[in-house]
């Protein structure tokens, strides 16, 4: 097949998709645009809000406004204090988020604007006329303000792409294609400012006026892109239609903390904070060592921006047949080596620019395959703690900042080892410079290594992530067949997965992987997956999915006979006592509480996994049924409980807004609503909880009905769309 045949067929599979999804996906062709050009307005809009951090070598805040590094370090940890609560608030409200927009939409279309106003305000402050103490008060209080707002809209963007497919290779090509597109954004923005920077004979990129006359226009410009992003996209969460969002602020701790892979995660970035030590190579070799003027910048920002191409090309293939793990330790490992080639030939301007563009391709790929990877870590999470959490995966930036408080004081102690205390100019002296060079590269290439070493121990591979969506499935099927909104389609679906399941653990004896499966597997790994022709490879994928898939149908079958463990069926004794109990039951806890507490400690904590399970599973119902009546005894004197009317707030998401007067009593209806179902749900916790699980087991003991109803929901379903129909907001 020629080129011309190839485009031909490309652009026939885009036109015949740009509206329907492909058989067995969830987002049509013409979402991935729209969410890409929102990307690019969004990179526009926080053109000067990027451009502003704390980090000692930040040109805006140390060379421009003349704040010194060790001094940008304090007000980092300053602001890293205060951004605790900020980043718990944040996280607390996403996930706890009741819009029919969804849950990262609506801050997409309302925090852009502050955001801007907010980082211009920062730049237009007239610091010509303030002393040393007004600026550093002055930018750090507007810091704050950017901190609040920035991280809703930047960070719901790229959240949003997490759930916009169930699938993990869907959502790689997603942010692939995205990134193609709002790639072009920085790259435009950083090729042509330095051009009419130099048109309009600033200083350039330290001359304040660039950031007061030049950003504005293309920041302004991206505020009205981004509402391709949410208009022209949908969230696709796997839970079920009649799912009702309510998290509480500890159980979302407690329940994140235990997943290994967002530890092995999170600690990668904190132990690997050297990593970016040579960010500033490039605008400090123009800036200072005048290797080119700044219309060349702006052409070599160009040329950097496109190292991108071939990674985000290429990365929804490389994922599909090798993995994002492969991928990331790949392509970790030869940043490595890039790095410390840079050592050898940073003064040779060839050399440095060839370094820094596949240093750039490689962080490309990583940086493509990362937001997939953080996907597929609360797939996991939802999996085995029942509850979707988002927002409150930001702990992980919480304890960053902790620990970026110490780890940000080394760059600045670097930057002063080689002769850069206060004064920027002093870059302009090749030694000092060339020297801040060199242990800057050192110091990047031993964080390189240290970001690497935790990716071994990532063990969630696409086939585990697989199977545990479709054991969310099947819970979203049971718990839409509980409240009588279970659609055809799903149905349909549901119950595919579940004799597929069947079949395959009867298959494999139900044994988990074992030294003869793992074999094969290894074998159909190491097939020339390039091999042949695209008919040829894809029957290739598919042998190794299906035989992936077979010996991971025990996330089904666990879903399926959940209820029959000795664990599970000890909470569910529980359950029924509670909601025996009723709401007055928690009430008159409190006081009878130290015998059920005693009994729990009782219990034996050694012995067989099931018996550790139920004494902890006593222990957590005795704590929590302590705290729902502490709850009570605050927000109902007397112990009278009212349930809280669930339907009326949701016919309060329906009112009319058309007018400013309609639109603020909304809110206000809505905000003491959900202030009222706040209390509702700290004082009832246990009790929801309970009749949850209860109808849970309820809606899974009519298999056999829903059996009953495949085959006429088959035929329904049959003429329907080929898009995933499980995948759902």
């Amino acid at each position: 097949m020629n080129s011309i045949t190839r485009a031909s067929a490309a652009i026939g599979r885009i036109r015949q998709h740009w509206n329907t999804p492909p058989a067995g996906k969830s987002v049509p062709y013409r979402e991935m645009a729209a969410y890409g050009a929102g990307g690019f307005g969004l990179y526009f809009a926080v053109a000067v809000s990027g451009s502003i951090s704390l980090a000692a070598g930040n040109t805006l805040i140390g060379n421009t406004i003349g704040i010194t590094p060790v001094d940008l370090q304090w007000m980092n940890i300053i602001s890293t204090i205060i951004g605790f609560g900020l980043v718990t608030l944040r996280g607390f409200i996403i996930d706890n988020t009741r819009n029919k927009m969804g849950k990262f939409r609506p801050y997409i279309k309302f925090m852009g604007l502050p955001t801007v106003l907010f980082s211009l305000l920062l730049v237009w402050l007239p610091y010509e006329h303030m002393v040393y103490w007004q600026k550093f008060v002055s930018v750090l209080i507007i810091f704050q303000l950017i901190q609040f707002t920035h991280p809703f809209f930047f960070e719901s963007y790229h959240n949003l792409a997490r759930v916009m497919s169930s699938d993990t290779q869907e959502r790689t090509l997603v942010v692939a294609v995205s990134t193609i597109i709002w790639s072009w954004s920085p790259t435009i923005s950083n090729m042509f400012i330095p051009i009419i920077v130099d048109a309009a004979k600033f200083n350039g990129m330290t001359d304040i006026r660039t950031y007061r006359y030049i950003y504005p226009a293309f920041c302004l410009a991206g505020i009205f892109l981004t509402r391709f992003a949410y208009r022209g996209t949908r969230e696709r969460i796997v839970v079920g239609r009649s799912h009702y969002a309510q998290v509480g602020l500890w159980d979302s701790i407690k329940a994140i903390a235990k997943s290994k892979n967002f530890w092995v995660s999170s600690v990668a970035g904190w132990i690997g904070f050297l990593e970016g030590a040579t960010a500033v190579l490039f605008l400090w070799s123009f800036e200072y060592g005048r290797i080119g003027s700044m219309s060349m910048y702006g052409v070599m920002t160009l040329i950097l921006g496109s190292s991108a191409l071939i990674p985000l090309w290429t990365t929804p293939l490389l994922t599909k047949y090798l993995g994002k793990r492969a991928i990331i330790i790949g392509t970790n490992a030869l940043n490595i080596f890039f790095l410390a080639a840079l050592l050898l030939c940073y003064q040779n301007f060839f050399w440095l620019m060839f370094f820094l563009f596949v240093n750039k391709a490689a962080m490309t790929y990583f940086d493509t395959v990362s937001p997939s990877m953080n996907a597929d870590i609360r797939d996991e999470q939802q999996y085995l703690s029942g509850k979707r959490l988002d927002g409150m995966f930001s702990i992980g930036v919480i304890l960053g900042s902790v620990i970026g408080m110490g780890t940000g004081m080394v760059i600045p102690q670097l930057y002063r080892l080689r002769g850069l205390v206060d004064d920027y100019n002093v870059l302009y002296d090749t030694a000092i410079r060339n020297g801040l060079f060199e242990i800057l590269i050192v110091a990047s290439t031993i964080g390189a290594v240290m970001n690497l070493i935790p990716f071994f121990f990532y063990d969630l591979t696409e086939d585990k992530q697989r199977g545990m969506i479709r054991a969310l499935k099947i819970r979203a099927m049971f718990e839409d067949y509980g409240n009588k909104v279970l659609q055809d389609d799903v149905l349909v679906e549901g119950v595919a997965i579940i004799k597929q399941a069947k079949a395959d653990y009867a298959a494999t004896g139900g044994k988990p992987l074992d030294a003869a499966g793992l074999a094969s597997l290894k074998k159909i790994r190491r097939m020339k997956v390039f091999r042949g022709g695209r008919a040829e490879r894809k029957t290739r994928y598919e042998a190794r999915l299906r035989e992936e898939d077979k010996w991971n149908a025990h996330y089904v079958i666990d879903e399926l006979e959940k209820f029959s463990r000795g664990d599970v069926l000890f909470s569910l004794k529980l359950a029924r006592e509670l909601c025996e109990g009723g709401l007055a039951g928690l009430y008159r806890f409190e006081g009878a509480a130290r015998g059920p507490g005693r009994e729990a400690a009782a219990m034996p904590g050694g012995g067989t996994k099931t018996e550790r399970n139920i004494r902890r599973l006593a222990m957590n119902h005795y704590r929590e049924r302590r705290r729902a009546a502490k709850a009570i005894n605050r927000f109902y004197p007397g112990g009278t409980v009212t349930e809280f009317d669930y339907a009326a707030l949701e016919e309060l998401y329906e009112l009319p807004e058309e007018t400013g007067a309609q639109l603020r009593e909304k809110n206000r209806l809505i905000k003491t609503a959900n202030r009222e179902r706040g209390r509702f749900y700290r004082s009832a916790k246990p009790y929801i909880e309970a009749r949850e699980l209860l109808n849970q087991a309820r809606n899974y003991g009519h298999l056999e009905d829903i059996y009953a109803a495949y085959e006429e929901a088959r035929g329904k379903s049959s003429g329907g769309s080929a898009g995933d129909p499980g995948a759902r907001g």
